[in-house]
């Protein structure tokens, strides 16, 4: 057991585990989510369907486990499961299935991998924390200094392995926790997908409430959109947990810019409404921002869209979201009534109406700019 288990990842004993027992062994987070796994006789595991992890149902099956289980008969099958503690609370699981009951041999060698698995993820979850604690000062550092040596970026970069070609984005990630659901758990979660997609060491990343903010460095500019892709993929398996918003910064060559990919990276979020932004979509909207504490727009948005959001809530009516889908659809107005489910001459009078109210013709090319400007600014002062 000793030569199986000598100087191997987890995923290497989830492996050896399953070749000593003769069982399909799965590894699960804390919230029943798959880590890793090795199956054993994969022509047979069909018939293991109803009770495999890999089956959408297998999460309300697994929360009737929970506990420690041994040689359970279930569906012509044995199962057994492993809670792993570390400090009074279960952080992770061990599944097994198999065709016939672990003997004692079987059981003593698994729960010595399990011991060994929970040493592991103990010594990760300290060093994690310390890390996470070396990159935040190091953050905040360079956040609030105004001069800084070159030195000092130079070996930053090279603690990070940034010592080749590149570009740095800085991403922001808002956690939207469900019900009921600690905010610090689900940071877990987030952290250990970077670490076990860029590298422990490999990215600079702070947290601030519900925010976790990364900068990495990839390749190629294409090569930030398809990492993001697939962390967005992979939190979507933790929906009934929290849902992410995500705004992106864009690429620097240089950490000494850190200032400004962070601040792109947060005026990109705060138009993201759980998906992904990125700061070169934006529009007009990032010229304006600047501008968003001035009372001279304030007065223009009070001068447009106001005066329409203060007649629908007096009157029930909807001409802001009728304006707002006029606009997306291009003023195609067949199309735009279809959207609202509307008559044409519904649309038509209520266009109309929007003129009257606010002075501005969406018949009129400024008019439709101003129109179009105040609700830009209308973002911004939700923002502010």
């Amino acid at each position: 057991m000793n030569l199986s288990f000598e100087n191997r990842d987890i995923e290497g004993i989830i492996y050896s585990l399953s070749k000593l027992s003769n069982s399909s062994v799965f590894l699960l987070d804390g919230f029943l989510n798959l880590i890793c796994y090795n199956v054993i006789h994969t022509n047979n595991f069909n018939r293991f369907s109803p009770i495999s992890p890999f089956n959408r149902k297998f999460a309300k099956f697994a929360k009737r486990l929970k506990n420690y289980t041994i040689n359970q008969e279930l569906d012509g099958s044995y199962i057994s499961f492993y809670p792993i503690t570390i400090n009074d609370k279960d952080i992770a699981y061990v599944y097994i299935i198999n065709d016939s009951k672990l003997d004692k041999l079987s059981q003593r060698t698994i729960e010595y991998g399990i011991s060994i698995i929970s040493a592991k993820l103990e010594r990760d979850h300290a060093t994690a924390l310390a890390q996470a604690r070396i990159n935040r000062t190091l953050v905040q550092i360079m956040l609030n200094s105004k001069e800084l040596p070159d030195e000092f970026y130079q070996n930053v970069e090279l603690n990070l392995n940034w010592d080749i070609k590149g570009y740095i984005y800085g991403i922001n990630i808002r956690l939207h926790p469900g019900k009921d659901r600690n905010i610090n758990n689900c940071k877990i979660i987030v952290y250990n997908y970077l670490d076990h997609t860029i590298g422990k060491n490999n990215y600079l990343s702070t947290s601030k409430n519900a925010d976790v903010f990364i900068f990495i460095k990839v390749p190629r500019k294409d090569d930030v959109k398809e990492y993001v892709s697939n962390m967005m993929k992979n939190f979507k398996s933790y929906a009934n947990i929290f849902t992410v918003s995500v705004g992106v910064s864009n690429p620097y060559q240089h950490i000494k810019s850190i200032k400004r990919y962070y601040d792109e990276a947060n005026l990109a979020l705060l138009f993201s409404n759980q998906n992904v932004i990125y700061y070169s979509s934006l529009d007009t909207i990032k010229l304006l921002y600047p501008l968003k504490d001035y009372e001279v727009v304030e007065q223009y948005y009070n001068n447009t869209i106001r005066k329409l959001e203060e007649y629908d809530n007096k009157n029930g009516t909807k001409l802001l979201e009728t304006l707002e889908v006029y606009l997306k659809y291009n003023f195609k107005r067949t199309l735009v009534a279809d959207k609202l489910f509307i008559h044409v001459e519904t649309l038509r009078y209520r266009l109309n109406r929007i003129e009257e109210i606010t002075g501005y013709s969406v018949e009129d090319p400024e008019g439709l700019f101003a129109l179009q400007m105040g609700l830009k600014i209308k973002r911004l002062i939700k923002i502010k």
